[in-house]
Formats: structure tokens, sequence, C-alpha cells
């Protein structure tokens, strides 16, 4: 299911028009967005809570380069961790 899918599955179900829920879904998503730049959780009760992770800088072999030893600096990038119904609902399928 992409985004498109999303907004027309939620038209449907609450009888919005596509436009009004195109509004609310890329305002949702966008304001997600904000709160992780800002490096702040976005909690949504009984869903999940998307939040940063940090990456730990790290060596390797570049196996493309006769296996050179390189360093790959600390980064990070966006996690989520399920609610417990949410985890319910996908373990009874």
């Amino acid at each position: 299911m992409n985004k498109k899918d999303i907004i027309e599955e939620i038209s449907i179900r609450e009888g919005f028009s596509k436009r009004d829920t195109q509004i609310i879904v890329e305002s949702f998503l966008c304001v997600i967005s904000e709160c992780l730049e800002r490096g702040e959780e976005a909690k949504i009760n009984y869903f999940g809570t998307f939040y940063v992770g940090k990456r730990k800088a790290r060596t390797t072999t570049d196996v493309s380069d006769s296996n050179k030893v390189i360093t790959i600096p600390e980064s990070y990038d966006v996690r989520f961790k399920p609610g417990k119904p949410l985890k319910k609902a996908v373990k009874k399928q």
C-alpha cells in the first residue's frame, strides 16, 4: 500500500474528498518528519513510536578495492518501535 492508496482508503472510510484527505495525510507526514529532524520522538498511542537512532562508527573492508580497510563514520537513521496493540494485531496473521 502506498501513499495514494492510503489517501483513497481514508477518503472512502471517512467520507472526505480525496483532496482534503491528501492535505491531511501530507501534513501528518510533514509534522512527523519535522519532529524527527529536531531529534524528538513522535509517539502515536496504540500504534508506535518513530525516533532517531544513532549508528556507531565502524571499520570494514572494501571488497571492490582490493580489500582495503575503510572507516564508516557514525550516522543517524529513523527507527520505529511498534506499540503493543500493533504487535498483537500483526501476530494474529
